[in-house]
């Protein structure tokens, strides 16, 4: 009997956006509206543009690291499985008022916005330079340094918003 030859499948479809987020694993993601939530290994909530996946808010868990399992937006709370070596497993963390922009719900100003559009500014503008370098030099292990020094300068910038 022949062997088949496994071939994949061709989509037409084109890659329109891609994020590294700083300094995480993303174990969990999900979109709501406008958004796409992504929960990184240490629990960190990412918000981000659901049209070009840029980062409009981060959200550090109030108690500590945890490692999220399955996430579900419903309009204005976010619920996440929560799964720890500890006596937190099977917990639920509910965040209330994740939406960006919004003043009544997370607090933040239109200057926080500004200056989280000025972090991920930056952060392309270091990116960009990075990949010239790279194609300048060839060296991966360089590249792959300057890009994590990318997104540790994006994470702090983001904290000082």
């Amino acid at each position: 009997m022949p062997q088949r030859k496994h071939s994949p499948k061709r989509f037409p479809e084109e890659e329109i956006a891609r994020v590294l987020l700083p300094e995480q694993t993303v174990q969990s993601v999900t979109v709501e509206s406008d958004y796409v939530i992504a929960v990184g290994r240490h629990g960190l909530i990412w918000i981000l543009s659901a049209d070009d996946l840029s980062i409009l808010r981060v959200i550090e868990p109030r108690d500590g690291p945890f490692l999220a399992r399955n996430l579900l937006a419903r309009e204005d709370t976010l619920y996440i499985t929560r799964y720890d070596n500890n006596d937190e497993m099977g917990t639920i963390v509910v965040v209330d008022g994740w939406k960006p922009g919004d003043q009544n719900q997370t607090g933040q100003s239109a200057g926080t916005n500004v200056c989280r559009k000025q972090c991920n500014e930056k952060h392309e503008s270091c990116t960009a330079k990075a990949q010239r370098n790279y194609k300048r030099t060839g060296e991966k292990a360089t590249a792959r340094d300057a890009g994590e020094d990318c997104r540790t300068r994006q994470l702090e910038c983001f904290r000082n918003c």
